[in-house]
């Protein structure tokens, strides 16, 4: 059987009456090439090897690392449902996420400035952070799970500053997710926003060493491609697939 390209192919093998809705998974770290599972809605009906390596092949190369899209080196995570709508295929469903563990110089720095802003010259300030910004229709869920703020004396000592009204809390969690979602931006392009946080910082601004771990989570319930992906250009001469079925 022939196929005049790629989209047809897809077409056929994703109908109801074959191998149904196709689940495309890719697992990476950091944007590496990580792996590609692919699940077919009928299961119970055993795809060709021929076929599977078929599809396989245009999902990996011509739509995941297709060169025609600008690839995005910082996605752990990526999924799409290719299914039939009115008897045609299309991606329907799918997210995209990523987690960013930063230790970096550069990240330190900002994050130092950010409460050199808002404390005292001598500071001591630890603070952990789960949830998730406003955002899609969400009301923030920010929730403090610790939080310690100390100040250091003439003598080195630190003593615990009681926080009337949260009030040192409040502005550091506010100028946060503000930085947070600005950071994001500004390392993804734009393509995609802070949906929860997991933050740890531990400063003490009187002394030198400087220990912070900081993990975000970032997400969007949409998928990153479209199957134009897959579609040939006018000036390309598209090439037949032809599968022994």
């Amino acid at each position: 059987m022939k196929f005049k390209d790629k989209i047809s192919f897809l077409t056929y093998v994703t109908s109801p009456e074959n191998y149904g809705d196709l689940t495309v998974e890719l697992n990476a770290y950091m944007g590496s090439y990580g792996e590609i599972v692919l699940t077919f809605k009928n299961s119970e009906k055993e795809l060709p090897a021929r076929l599977y390596d078929k599809v396989y092949s245009i999902i990996d190369e011509e739509f995941l690392h297709s060169p025609k899209i600008e690839q995005y080196d910082n996605i752990d995570y990526q999924n799409y449902v290719f299914s039939h709508v009115d008897g045609v295929v299309d991606v329907t469903n799918g997210d995209y996420s990523t987690v960013h563990s930063y230790e970096e110089d550069e990240i330190e720095n900002q994050l130092k400035e950010l409460l050199d802003d808002i404390l005292f010259d001598n500071y001591s300030v630890s603070l952990s952070i789960n949830g998730t910004h406003k955002g899609y229709n969400k009301e923030p869920t920010l929730l403090v799970e610790e939080f310690y703020l100390g100040v250091f004396d003439e003598n080195d000592n630190e003593t615990n500053y009681d926080d009337v009204g949260d009030y040192y809390k409040n502005r550091i969690l506010d100028s946060l997710v503000l930085w947070a979602a600005d950071f994001s931006n500004s390392s993804s392009r734009g393509e995609y926003v802070f949906e929860s946080y997991s933050i740890q910082l531990n400063e003490c601004g009187h002394y030198e060493n400087f220990d912070s771990n900081y993990c975000f989570s970032e997400g969007r319930s949409s998928p990153l491609l479209d199957i134009s992906v897959l579609e040939d250009d006018e000036d390309e001469i598209s090439e037949e697939i032809e599968i022994n079925i």
